[in-house]
């Protein structure tokens, strides 16, 4: 098994079908190695056969889930509010 699929998520965060997976990402800069956040928002379902699956497809009443998760993996990943200027 390769190291990429060796690797998991960072975290997973849910809300009914709509599901954020994070990502930690080792990436080199010069000569230094930083980590980069990433993330997959989805919506899961079962099919007709009781499969598992999942879409990118999004409806508007999905779109408060989608807010709240967003600003879960927010406040998670960045703490501190990134958005606040120094003053």
């Amino acid at each position: 098994m390769s190291d990429i699929e060796k690797k998991k998520p960072e975290m997973v965060l849910r809300v009914s079908d709509i599901k954020v997976t994070v990502w930690n990402n080792e990436v080199k800069v010069k000569d230094a190695v930083e980590n980069r956040k990433s993330f997959i928002l989805e919506k899961i379902y079962k099919d007709k056969d009781d499969n598992w699956n999942s879409t990118k497809s999004f409806t508007l009443n999905d779109i408060d889930k989608i807010s709240y998760l967003l600003g879960e993996f927010k406040s998670k990943v960045f703490p501190v509010n990134v958005d606040k200027k120094d003053e």
